[in-house]
């Protein structure tokens, strides 16, 4: 990599990314890799699609749907970690290179990563939510951190108006 600085990578992050490079090399199609690629930027970006990736690009490439996922579990790592180290262009290039992803895709990564749609980007940090239902069905959803304090703040004002009706209802029982 560059002499300016030297990207770490965590274990589990490298071999995400590595496994992910492997898979890679057996994609004859370009079009697959760049289609797991622009669901995984999509859902990095807060609109989240479902990943039956399998299923869409089944007729076009012999990956098994074990390999597709472990392709945008890759993807995803390198796009946490080229956000994280804010990376340049060379950087990630030379990172790709040093790994062995072939020279196509890693123009395919680069240009996902610092064209126009991703650079302009405002990436704001979201807390997803899973909330159990009664029924026992999950739910997933996002808020953005200003509104997770509304609700936040809300759901205390709600205790603390609950807290003070008991205590009202305990009061006139107890006269």
């Amino acid at each position: 990599m560059g002499d300016d600085k030297k990207v770490s990578l965590d274990f589990l992050t490298s071999e995400e990314i590595k496994l992910m490079i492997k898979i890679s090399d057996q994609i004859t199609n370009k079009s697959v890799f760049e289609e797991i690629l622009k669901v995984v930027l999509t859902n990095f970006e807060g609109v989240y699609q479902d990943l039956n990736l399998a299923k869409s690009l089944n007729s076009t490439t012999s990956l098994s749907h074990n390999e597709i996922y472990t392709l945008a579990s890759g993807l995803h790592s390198l796009t946490l970690l080229s956000f994280k180290n804010s990376m340049n262009r060379k950087e990630m290039w030379e990172l790709l290179t040093e790994l062995m992803m072939r020279d196509e895709l890693i123009s395919t990564v680069i240009s996902a990563f610092y064209g126009e749609r991703l650079l302009k980007k405002d990436l704001q940090p979201v807390i997803i939510l899973n909330i159990t239902l009664n029924n026992g069905e999950n739910q997933t959803f996002q808020v953005s951190l200003k509104k997770f304090h509304e609700m936040r703040c809300l759901t205390a004002s709600l205790l603390k108006e609950v807290i003070t009706l008991e205590r009202n209802k305990l009061q006139k029982v107890a006269n």
